[in-house]
């Protein structure tokens, strides 16, 4: 009988991780190439700069100390870890440059991958590939400068720069993070704060401002602001605010001047100066990992005009399928407060319900989705506030939408709620049907309805704003009715 011979690849396809133990087959395999031989394999232009493990300068260390994980594909180190290299800024896993003007940033702003050269002075170690990760990340830095400009700045408005942490990977604990950059950083200072530089071109003149909260304080929430990070600026009131305080830009800007705006790390907090403060860029790490010139033109810097017209907003109405559509009405109720008038309202029935939304190819960012509670009497109107626990940032197709996304607060006796005492929130919407203290007054239409909303995008030359029809087993046009007495 032929017994044949199977191989187990440490490499998994499905997940781009290679686990331990690693083989040249293995290495092979996760980066397409076809050579033997490691040092070709440690050098290959197919490798990934955002895998957190992949090979790196470390003087004379033929292998490393550090401690591998149970699951055979991270590390734990009790001091600097082996992935981010020697620790200098030049030498370490990426080139890291100081800059000090806009022909810098051009120049040496991006951070270079470092790969290890040979001898003894930078041995080649199979051991690096154990952890690496295939996944491209290169649109998602660990740390993201967003100026929320494209091509014009507007003298009648105001604009928002900020910081932002990356996007969440799908193997985040193979892939460089906002920690690592914060340790790759130490090499040169301890502390490192949000900065920004805005040079007019035209008049020559410019201005630097570093916030006074260094980024090593923030804890990581993918995708969101960088806590204390956000410059806000407007060109015709020359001012620029921040948590530096308010201040002046320094200059006017007009008409067709041309405009630079960078956003920087700064070892110095609280500088405000007219010059480029030495400083470096916030991690954008080049994807060519030969190291060849990038065009970095509006990537680590925007270079914009200015114009006096606002831009305009035009609306595009997109239709919400509504789908698995059901509302059941049960009888019980408590006694709420009116947030119109600060009435005493009960209630004898409340509702659950459930339901899709999909909103097909329009993407969207930052949905949010709110319910609202509403009646009419003669006396007055009437709403119970409720909150809605709905705000979807990254663009999805598909939006479940139930009673679970929401809560109020509810009182068991009308004493209670006109105290204000032993409210206990609730995810049963009540139907309203009677005012405490005016009976006489009779509620008509009770509503339970949702309402939709996103951010509105910015073209070069206008922005887009949403409007919402709903199709499907419930429609409406910009409301979608759930609920009607």
């Amino acid at each position: 009988m032929n017994i044949k011979k199977i191989k187990i690849m440490s490499y998994n396809s499905e997940t781009g991780i290679i686990s331990a133990p690693v083989s040249i087959d293995d290495v092979k395999q996760a980066l397409g190439e076809s050579s033997n031989d490691l040092a070709t394999l440690c050098k290959s232009v197919n490798l990934n700069p955002y895998s957190k493990y992949k090979p790196v300068n470390l003087y004379n260390k033929p292998f490393v100390t550090d401690t591998l994980n149970s699951d055979k594909q991270s590390w734990s180190s009790s001091s600097r870890g082996w992935w981010l290299g020697n620790n200098s800024l030049s030498d370490q896993v990426y080139t890291i440059n100081t800059v000090s003007s806009f022909e810098e940033l051009s120049i040496k702003g991006a951070w270079n991958y470092n790969m290890p050269f040979g001898t003894s002075q930078s041995p080649y170690r199979l051991s690096d590939f154990i952890g690496y990760n295939t996944e491209d990340y290169s649109y998602q830095d660990p740390i993201r400068f967003s100026t929320g400009i494209r091509d014009t700045i507007y003298l009648d408005q105001t604009y928002y720069l900020r910081f932002y942490f990356g996007y969440e990977p799908i193997n985040s604990k193979n892939t460089i993070s906002f920690e690592d950059i914060l340790a790759l950083l130490s090499a040169f200072n301890k502390e490192w704060y949000p900065a920004v530089c805005i040079y007019n071109k035209t008049k020559k003149r410019m201005k630097y401002l570093s916030g006074t909260v260094p980024i090593n304080n923030a804890s990581v929430s993918y995708n969101d602001e960088i806590p204390d990070s956000e410059f806000i600026v407007n060109f015709k009131n020359q001012s620029i605010n921040s948590n530096n305080g308010s201040n002046s830009l320094g200059f006017k800007s007009e008409v067709n001047d041309e405009i630079y705006i960078a956003g920087l790390l700064c070892p110095v907090g609280g500088v405000d100066d007219n010059y480029f403060y030495t400083s470096v860029t916030p991690c954008p790490i080049n994807n060519d990992v030969t190291g060849q010139t990038i065009d970095i033109s509006g990537y680590l810097f925007n270079k914009v005009t200015i114009s006096t017209k606002g831009k305009p907003t035009y609306y595009t109405t997109v239709e919400v399928k509504v789908t698995n559509f059901t509302v059941n009405t049960y009888y019980g109720g408590h006694y709420y407060i009116d947030g119109n008038n600060g009435y005493i309202v009960s209630a004898d029935k409340y509702i659950e319900f459930s339901f899709t939304l999909d909103f097909g190819t329009t993407s969207l960012v930052n949905l949010r989705a709110n319910i609202s509670s509403f009646g009419q009497t003669e006396l007055d109107n009437l709403s119970i506030p409720v909150a809605t626990d709905i705000n979807v940032y990254a663009p999805k197709r598909y939006l479940k939408v139930s009673t679970e996304n929401v809560i109020l607060t509810a009182y068991a006796t009308k004493e209670d709620a006109e105290n204000e005492y032993g409210g206990f929130t609730t995810t049963q919407i009540p139907i309203v049907n009677k005012i405490e203290d005016y009976p006489q007054y009779k509620i008509n239409n009770w509503n339970i309805a949702l309402t939709l909303g996103s951010d509105r995008r910015d073209h070069d030359t206008y922005y887009e704003a949403f409007d919402f029809k709903f199709v499907g087993e419930v429609s409406g046009m910009h409301t979608l009715p759930i609920y009607k007495s």
